[in-house]
């Protein structure tokens, strides 16, 4: 191999190390609390929001929340949010808050293994690709869709 080969082989080896390293940094110091959540803009006032999920809870009390997880506001700008996957024992963690005058973000957080806290697990963070995408299908499917079908029918 000549030393022309040599430098340009390198050269890129050190790019690529230098962007992997870039990665890993700005993810380290990614902003906010909730940087890995999978959000989703509705466009309904987060008051809204809030009664289409409460109606769903309550229209559905096997996704409710367990009785000692209580949905209520926090930091002064999140309203967090508790579901229960029955037959995948989970339990999910979401939080909705205004993001414009008629518009809502709703975040799909984390899930916890069974009813015991402290086994809490990172959307897009800490399940694989496989694993994370049909986590979120599941969420949208029998959280985000009928959340929306409310919203819809409501107005």
């Amino acid at each position: 191999m000549d030393d022309r080969t040599r430098k340009i082989i390198l050269t890129t080896l050190a790019v690529v190390v230098g962007l992997f390293f870039i990665y890993i940094l700005g993810d380290a110091f990614s902003p906010g609390s909730y940087a890995q959540a999978e959000t989703y803009e509705l466009d309904y006032e987060e008051s809204e929001v809030i009664k289409a999920i409460n109606d769903l809870k309550t229209d559905n009390p096997n996704i409710a929340g367990p009785d000692f997880l209580s949905d209520e506001r926090i930091d002064g700008n999140l309203y967090k949010v508790y579901f229960y996957f029955k037959d995948e024992n989970k339990i999910v963690y979401t939080w909705t808050r205004p993001s414009g005058k008629n518009s809502t973000t709703f975040a799909f957080v984390s899930l916890n293994d069974g009813l015991t806290l402290g086994n809490w697990k990172d959307i897009n963070d800490d399940f694989g690709f496989s694993e994370n995408r049909r986590l979120k299908g599941i969420f949208e499917e029998r959280i985000l869709k009928e959340v929306e079908k409310r919203l819809t029918t409501d107005n």
